[in-house]
């Protein structure tokens, strides 16, 4: 699933937009529906959209129907395990923590967020942001998203580093889900 060395399974070099898409999956932005909901919100010539605009037409055109329950290993497990670090009993709230994927849409293109996690709390909804990225220099940057996702151990070949690395990314968005750090200066900036 998730390769080293920036290699896919076979050798041929593995780009950022399938790394994006093995973590987090994508939005079917060819999808009439998700593109009638994109067109009614005017974007702008160069397709961009405002932030609360593109979470929303995010948030409404997943890929799998719960948002609590993602499709995807890494993203699935990575939500179950910020559940677990916030003391979440999703069986009393299922829907208190959530996952979604915005790669492809103009929240990735334009806001740089190929996923987000929210906890809802008495009504109010916190946001952690993530950018997966192989690119060094958004690495070293740190990108627009709350928290970036780079290389991952290999869950065939490594799979305690695997669940190592699931573990130290899930305790820093639990962190800032709990205390409610406020966006990245970045982040609202581009917002």
């Amino acid at each position: 699933m998730h390769r080293r060395e920036y290699e896919g399974p076979s050798g041929i070099p593995y780009s950022g937009k399938e790394f994006e898409y093995d973590l987090f999956s994508q939005v079917g932005t060819r999808d009439e529906k998700y593109l009638a909901d994109y067109r009614a919100m005017q974007p702008a010539e160069n397709g961009w959209l405002p932030w609360h605009k593109a979470l929303e037409l995010v948030k409404k055109h997943q890929p799998w129907a719960d948002p609590a329950n993602p499709s995807k290993d890494f993203f699935r497990e990575l939500l179950i395990a910020v559940q677990e670090k916030l003391g979440i009993d999703t069986k009393n709230d299922p829907d208190a923590i959530q996952a979604y994927t915005a790669v492809g849409t103009p929240l990735d293109v334009f806001h740089g967020v190929d996923a987000f996690i929210t906890m809802t709390v008495d009504g109010h909804e916190e946001i952690v942001t993530l950018d997966a990225t192989l690119d060094s220099k958004k690495i070293e940057d740190g990108g627009k998203a709350d928290e970036i996702v780079t290389d991952l151990p290999s869950v065939e070949d490594d799979q305690d580093g695997y669940l190592e690395a699931i573990d130290a990314l899930a305790e820093r968005i639990a962190r800032r889900l709990k205390n409610q750090e406020p966006r990245s200066s970045k982040q609202a900036a581009a917002e």
